[in-house]
């Protein structure tokens, strides 16, 4: 506990209290990391919390990032409402997807390198099911999912993130002034 106190002085971390109560979360393989003393910086307790949203995306202490899949699918239901406002309308097929691919893929493939590699395979079905719903809706009499992926020239949802991984990585390691240069395989 003394090395925190040590380091929040070193790092200049300065606790405020406008920005909400301060937190800590302990990273761990283990189901239940509770600290056993009181943590406190600059004289504030500090809580250990399980989750913690940065920059939009949520994280857990196991890094599973199965919080965040729920978060962003039930944020893209609330998109999925202007779709079948729009299929309501008589919006065609075509301009549905294009709805689907500008306003409701953004918000599932949000800064997908940060956590699409560390999904469980039931969050990436999570993922590809709701995939799935949008294009259901938008070719409700077209049977199988590869057959509405194929109708409207969409991949699996899953393959595009990998891919956007992929594209990620590749830009780190090309980038010899890049911070993250050193960690990227050649």
């Amino acid at each position: 506990m003394l090395l925190i106190k040590l380091c929040s002085g070193v790092w200049k971390i300065i606790s405020n209290s406008m920005l909400g109560k301060p937190s800590i979360m302990m990273f761990s393989h283990q189901l239940k990391t509770k600290l056993h003393d009181a943590i406190s910086i600059g004289g504030e307790n500090v809580q250990q919390t399980e989750t913690a949203r940065l920059l939009g995306v949520e994280i857990d202490q196991h890094l599973k990032f199965a919080h965040h899949v729920e978060n962003i699918v039930s944020r893209s239901r609330q998109a999925i409402h202007g779709l079948l406002t729009l299929k309501r309308k008589g919006v065609t097929p075509s301009m549905l997807t294009k709805y689907y691919q500008t306003c409701i893929f953004p918000i599932l493939s949000y800064a997908c390198p940060a956590w699409h590699s560390y999904l469980s395979q039931e969050s990436r079905d999570r993922l590809e099911r709701h995939q799935s719903l949008c294009l259901r809706l938008i070719h409700p009499h077209t049977q199988s999912y590869t057959e509405r992926l194929q109708r409207s020239n969409i991949s699996k949802i899953n393959d595009v993130l990998l891919q956007q991984c992929k594209k990620y990585v590749k830009k780190i390691a090309s980038d010899t002034n890049h911070h993250l240069h050193h960690l990227a395989p050649p």
